[in-house]
Order: C-alpha cells, then structure tokens, then sequence
C-alpha cells in the first residue's frame, strides 16, 4: 500500500531541467486557444502564472497543453487554486495535433472546464494527432532519497482525493467533473508505463471532446443490409458502454468492453422495424431491434429490452450521411406493433455510440 502511494504522490523533475514556457495565442477568442504552455511541469510553472490567466484578454481562456508532465505538485496546487476559486478562474484544455500531454499534464488537461447556463462544464479537447497518456506519477530514477517521505506521502493523498472526490461529487453541469472510468486508468497504470487514450469510445467514456472526430460525415450504402449493420453496431455498442460496469470482470477495462460489444454483435438481433422517412423535408432512417438487451441485474421476462435508433440523414454520393443520431433503450415488450406506434414516445437515455466502432483509433 505505501509502495503504491509513494508512486502516486510522487513529486517527479529532472535535474537542471528548464522551466516549461507560456505564450500568448491569437485566433479566435471562442473556438481556439488563448494560451500555450509546452515543456517541463516544474514548481510555479503553473500557480506563478494564474494571475496573467485571470487578467487576460480572455474571458474564458482555453490553454493549449505540449508536455510530458512534471511536478504532480504543482498540477495539484494549480488545480485546487482553480477550483476553489482563488484567482477568480476557469480554464478550458485542449491538446492540439502533433503535441503530447501525458502524465500529469495529463491530470491537468482533464480538469479543463468552461461555463455553460451559469455552470461549469467539463471542456477538454483533443485533435486528430494528438497523444494523451496517463500513468501513476512516479519518482524519477536516483531521486527517491532527496524526496521528503512525508511530503511524498501528503501529496499521495492529496491526489488520491482529489481524483476520488471529483468522481463522485456532482461538480460540474454535465454531472461529476471526472468520470470513474479515469480513476482506474490512472491508478491501474504502472508508473513506468504509459497509457495512452486515443479510440473514440474511450474518449467519449471520459468526455473528452473530439475535434473533427471519425463519426462526422460517415455515409452509410443506402441498403438494407448495411443499414441494418449499423443499427446493429449501434445497438450494441451503446447498450454495453451504458451498462458498462455490468461488463468487466474486475475494474474499469476498455478492452472488456470492446470485447462485450463484438460479443453482442455475433448474436442474433432481430431488426423489428428499419424504414426511412421524411419528416417535413427531413429524412431520418428509424430502427427497433430486439436481441441480447436486458435490463442489467434483472433475471426475469420483465427484464427484456428494445432498441430503438433515429438517425438524421442526407442522400449523397455513395449513400446515406448521418447528420446525427440518438439511441434509446425500453421493454418490457411482447407486442411490437404496439411499440412502433408508440415509436416517438419511447424516451431516449444512455450514450449513443457505435456510428463507427467503439476502438476506431482517433488520429
């Protein structure tokens, strides 16, 4: 247990190395970044700069991150300073193409956050190219002896709350400020391994926002059976990644999931309804499916659910472009004449997911 909080609460710098750099961005003061930090995390890299972060040109300023982390020290410090409102601030993140963040940069990226309706609202984004790795923080090689055992130890905890109690407390509008799923990436991760993030499932599972992201613009073969595919796909992938604690075997694991979903797929799912309709000039592709849904923990005939998928379309060349598309989960039912008829009133939950497959690499 102390071997596993000394790596946690690690205070971890190279020798002589130089101080991480700050700039000042100009692009659009909504959409782009106001600030770049890049380099080395080390002390007062980040609290030292809080004030020129609350003073700027931006109301909200977003930070672009490029860093392989550094002092999980200061991460914290800034991020409590953040959070409790010592500067009178809120930053959003983003990692930009072609730049890293990892580590504790990586803890730091995942407390970015804007307001939304008068509320914080998690806002951290990634483009295509970027790399985000997470690990337990680690004492550098040769370092462990000039590292204050009790300070290492307070930092351990201090982190270990923070993650926890920002898993559990609804702090944001969008509900906790980070999901469960990254406390046991982080804490399963040896510290001398990286974990990087970067399929559009587990991206989504952590809310990270996604520029440009594989879903956008995919066409799908105006056919039946393709259609049918995706629903399908569809279906299943946002069943398991709701239900999601219901299929791993211990802890959070991506992999169980990926596992769960292609699982789903092999088994027979019967297509009830998939028709295209216009809907005062929009089109729309609808879909109910019935298969391997229950309601989870349920071992009854009660338990039975049905999917149901609307998804908005444009005709194009090649096929259908999926505008958008929302995914629903009800039952019990036995009749399903009626629950087409009841098709619109069915109400929508969960994540829809699934428009292309869960572990398709985000590059």
């Amino acid at each position: 247990m102390l071997r596993y909080a000394l790596a946690l609460g690690a205070l971890f710098m190279a020798q002589g190395a130089n101080a991480g750099q700050w700039e000042t961005v100009e692009g659009d003061p909504w959409t782009g970044c106001q600030f770049r930090f890049t380099g080395q995390i080390l002390p007062g890299d980040l609290t030292g700069y809080m004030d020129q972060l609350a003073n700027g040109p931006a109301v909200l300023p977003r930070i672009c991150l490029d860093s392989p982390g550094g002092s999980l020290s200061e991460v914290y410090r800034f991020i409590k300073g953040v959070n409790d409102g010592e500067a009178g601030l809120t930053v959003a993140t983003r990692v930009e193409s072609g730049a890293v963040c990892e580590s504790s940069c990586a803890i730091l990226f995942m407390f970015g956050q804007t307001f939304g309706a008068n509320s914080p609202y998690p806002s951290r984004e990634v483009e295509p190219g970027a790399r985000l790795g997470f690990h337990s923080p680690f004492i550098a090689p040769g370092q462990g002896a000039g590292a204050a055992a009790d300070e290492v130890f307070r930092v351990a905890l201090d982190v270990s709350k923070l993650l926890a109690d920002s898993s559990y407390k609804a702090l944001t509008a969008a509900g906790p400020a980070l999901p469960p799923e990254l406390v046991g990436l982080v804490l399963g991760t040896p510290g001398d391994e990286m974990r990087y993030v970067d399929t559009v499932g587990e991206l989504q599972l952590l809310g990270i926002d996604m520029i440009a992201p594989p879903e956008e613009g995919v066409v799908l073969p105006n056919a039946r059976g393709a259609l049918s595919a995706a629903v399908t796909r569809i279906c299943a992938s946002s069943y398991v990644l709701t239900n999601r604690t219901h299929f791993v075997e211990e802890g959070y694991d991506f992999a169980d999931l990926v596992a769960a979903v292609n699982g789903i797929q092999r088994e027979a799912v019967t297509m009830h309804h998939l028709e295209m309709q216009n809907d005062g000039g929009v089109q729309r592709v609808t879909a109910m499916a019935s298969g391997p849904f229950f309601v989870p923990g349920w071992y009854s005939a009660g338990a039975v659910l049905f999917c149901q998928v609307d998804m908005g379309v444009e005709p194009v060349a090649g096929g259908l472009r999926v505008t958008h598309y929302n995914v629903g989960f009800g039952g019990p039912s036995f009749d399903w004449d009626s629950r087409l008829a009841e098709f619109e009133e069915i109400e929508r939950n969960g994540l829809s997911v699934g428009l292309v497959p869960i572990d398709t690499p985000f590059r």
